[in-house]
């Protein structure tokens, strides 16, 4: 729905850069798109101090998009917003921009580490410490082992101990 004459910010090789107006209204972009890209935009230029302090207490369209930031400490506050539900402590799970600290504050709270899909999540997350993934493995339950202990994409030590649960159980 793009037009070939318009050469304006909205349609240059930037994604990230905002939808003029006059886009807006001649390809009716959605008024929440460009709301939410304002917002991207308002985030990373946001100084750190200010970040983490609002990912603290951010409200969910502001975790989502603060769930992206590059600085590990954002994540951090993030994930520790009491507001912060199941769902986004899931995709935090999955980020390849995981950090160590972040995914024991995960695998320490009694709240998230309920959900067998958390504990997985953390384990296959490669940026989850070792001995953290090793504690949580126990936790699993023996079809997710059994994945583990035949998969090329997991950890050694981790391959390793699943087979020998997968074993012990198997007894």
């Amino acid at each position: 729905m793009t037009d070939e004459s318009c050469s304006c910010a909205c349609h240059t090789a930037d994604p990230d850069s905002p939808a003029c107006p006059d886009c807006v209204e001649r390809h009716e972009i959605e008024p929440e798109a460009v709301k939410r890209q304002s917002r991207l935009d308002e985030l990373r230029a946001m100084p750190r101090p200010q970040k983490l302090i609002l990912a603290g207490k951010a409200d969910r369209a502001t975790r989502v998009l603060l769930m992206r930031d590059v600085d590990p400490q954002v994540l951090f506050y993030v994930c520790k917003n009491p507001r912060i539900t199941l769902d986004e402590i899931l995709e935090v799970t999955k980020l390849a921009t995981l950090s160590g600290p972040v995914a024991d504050l995960i695998a320490t709270s009694a709240q998230w580490v309920q959900s067998e899909q958390v504990r997985l999540n953390l384990v296959q997350n490669p940026k989850t410490p070792t001995p953290t993934a090793l504690r949580l493995l126990a936790g699993l339950n023996i079809r997710h082992l059994q994945t583990m202990a035949k998969s090329w994409n997991i950890r050694p030590q981790i391959k390793q101990a699943a087979l020998k649960l997968v074993l012990e159980r198997s007894r």
